[in-house]
């Protein structure tokens, strides 16, 4: 299931390990991060095993965080898709579309990936 929301395109993080569409996981990284990541709330960080950054013929895309592979809920079949983040990173979403009662900060040693104008950030973290 992808997670988080579809963003605006714009911005590069580290070398992407996989390109394509579909569920292929086999070169997916499989990293553990923080448990406080695992579903805290709208708002808040959560993470999973890929950054999926998707870009049609026509360049329109988004961005969404997936445990499924490199698929995202609103790209278009065509897309080609690539995992945003190295091979030994997982990725984090932080934030949400408009104002928030929820501080958030990333964990330590992330780098950022893309900053919407909307209110979510997206990140690539190393692996635990």
């Amino acid at each position: 299931m992808a997670i988080a929301a579809l963003a605006l395109l714009g911005a590069g993080c580290s070398s992407a390990p996989l390109t394509g569409s579909g569920a292929d996981l086999t070169s997916a990284p499989a990293c553990t991060w923080p448990s406080a990541l695992n579903d805290a709330g709208a708002g808040a960080c959560t993470a999973a095993r890929l950054l999926v950054d998707c870009t049609d013929a026509n360049g329109a895309g988004g961005m969404c965080l997936s445990d499924d592979g490199l698929t995202c809920g609103g790209a278009d079949t065509g897309a080609t898709c690539v995992d945003k983040c190295g091979s030994n990173q997982y990725a984090v979403a932080c934030g949400q579309v408009g104002p928030s009662s929820v501080a958030w900060t990333p964990p330590a040693n992330c780098s950022a990936a893309l900053l919407t104008p909307g209110g979510v950030a997206f990140y690539c973290c190393p692996c635990q």
